[in-house]
């Protein structure tokens, strides 16, 4: 069953509530687009914070603007119920509308759980280019992020806003976020990666004295701080973020049953307590920034980006405990993009290592329940796996409805079947038999002077479920 740290953290973590902010600017940074419905007023034509006509970063714009995104995006669905079934042999008592137990029949009542019911729903998305599928609304003014999400089966706005929901311990909270901050210097508002995290949690109706309803919800945002102050060696007009949400839903109910009474007024009373778990994990990797004008994209010459790569990886087989099981891990490294503006065509280099978040499965080990990585770790593929994938793509510099038409993106794959013998993806020191695989970037700032996307890898291996997304940025 769901384990009662989960459940203790997002109920403490449900005690934070939404805060609302302002209006904001609508669209992709540098184009013209219509309205969409989203938390606060939304206009049209955004103009970003400007120096003169020099573009200002991330950190220095002070209108509100909403952006697309570079994105992946994963979708769980766990569901198990469970039927506790107590059965009592009764007699008729003094009366015949009041039973007692009957005396000859031991051990009355007998109670056992029935055999569970499981399993497990799993839905996995990259949008092509720069999608409205997901898209950030950033307030300055407020100091909120104001997510729209739309994609992998998924449909979600959180709001977070400082100071209410910035912590220090999201991972403590819900063992499915990951620690991203190695070393913590003394001054934590510094750390390079920032934590929102919200929540909610309501429980109703009564059941055998336990709650009818339950329902623990734990949504937390995390990024790459585009301030120098803070990430000194970090992009600027780009900027990496993760999203999990992390959902818990507990219904109880009862069913019960009698027997015929014989002719000594013997009968039997089954009593079912059926409880229906459902766990929705939502994760998401997805860059946003200040898109770069095509006229900024060099035509000629090349160019070599460097910076973070953040990536989560779905790792799981059915053969080891005879049922669905999945590792919930995440990747963090470096990624290098190398472009020839010449013949429009890139190179993407990732290099990582594994970090261990937590365990989720309908099988007989860690049943429907996500597993503290410190108390209870449990890795298919051991912390601080080494993971290399090289891939490469073509620029498009053309206007195209997969992007801004006032801006160049690229797009590729991790293919092992492509002209470069150089093009795989290794994770643990073995080749990955690669399905599918996909790459998503663009140029940013006002002399693209930064790059930034999203990838997926999508594994091939039988009875083996490995799937990667993440982000990357450079500069």
């Amino acid at each position: 069953m769901i384990s009662s740290k989960l459940i203790l953290s997002l109920a403490c973590a449900g005690l934070l509530g939404a805060c609302s902010g302002g209006g904001s600017n609508e669209g992709s940074i540098l184009t013209t687009s219509t309205a969409a419905t989203g938390n606060g007023t939304v206009s049209t034509n955004p103009t970003p914070t400007t120096s003169g006509t020099v573009l200002l970063p991330i950190a220095q714009q002070t209108a509100a603007q909403t952006y697309n995104t570079f994105s992946a995006s994963q979708h769980f669905d766990d569901k198990l119920t469970t039927t506790k079934r107590t059965i009592s042999a009764l007699i008729q008592g003094a009366t015949a509308d009041i039973p007692k137990l009957d005396p000859s029949v031991s051990p009355n009542p007998v109670s056992f759980t029935v055999p569970t019911v499981a399993g497990q729903f799993y839905q996995a998305e990259q949008p092509v280019g720069s999608s409205a599928n997901l898209k950030i609304t950033y307030d300055p003014r407020d100091s909120t992020y104001a997510l729209i999400i739309a994609t992998a089966g998924i449909t979600d706005n959180p709001k977070f806003q400082d100071p209410i929901h910035r912590t220090i311990l999201a991972a403590a909270n819900d063992p499915a976020v990951p620690d991203l901050v190695t070393a913590p210097g003394a001054d934590r508002t510094l750390d390079p990666i920032k934590y929102y995290q919200a929540g909610n949690g309501t429980v109703s109706g009564s059941v055998d004295g336990l709650p009818a309803n339950e329902v623990y919800n734990t949504p937390t945002l995390f990024f790459a701080d585009p301030d120098p102050k803070s990430n000194p060696n970090g992009t600027r007009y780009v900027t990496w973020n993760g999203y999990i949400n992390n959902q818990v839903t507990i219904n109880r109910s009862v069913a019960e049953s009698s027997t015929i009474a014989d002719a000594n007024g013997r009968y039997t009373t089954t009593h079912d307590l059926i409880t229906a778990y459902e766990n929705k994990l939502d994760r998401h990797a997805f860059v946003y920034g200040l898109n770069s004008p095509n006229s900024a994209v060099p035509k000629s010459g090349s160019g070599s980006f460097t910076g973070d790569m953040f990536a989560f990886i779905t790792d799981g087989t059915t053969a080891s405990v005879g049922a669905s099981i999945s590792d919930f891990q995440y990747l963090k490294g470096t990624a290098t993009t190398t472009v020839n503006f010449s013949s429009n065509t890139f190179q993407l280099t990732l290099d990582g290592k594994v970090g261990l978040v937590g365990v989720n499965g309908s099988g007989t080990q860690g049943q429907y329940t996500y597993l503290d990585p410190i108390q209870s770790p449990k890795t298919l593929v051991a912390l601080g796996t080494a993971f290399h994938a090289v891939g490469n793509g073509s620029i498009a510099r053309s206007p195209s409805a997969a992007f801004d038409a006032l801006s160049s993106a690229f797009s590729g794959s991790f293919n092992t079947t492509n002209a470069n013998p150089n093009n795989i993806a290794t994770y643990g020191g073995n080749n990955v038999i690669v399905a599918a695989s996909s790459i998503e970037g663009g140029f940013f700032g006002p002399t693209a002077q930064e790059v930034g996307g999203a990838f997926r890898i999508i594994g091939k291996t039988p009875d083996h479920r490995l799937d990667i997304i993440g982000a990357f940025v450079g500069k």
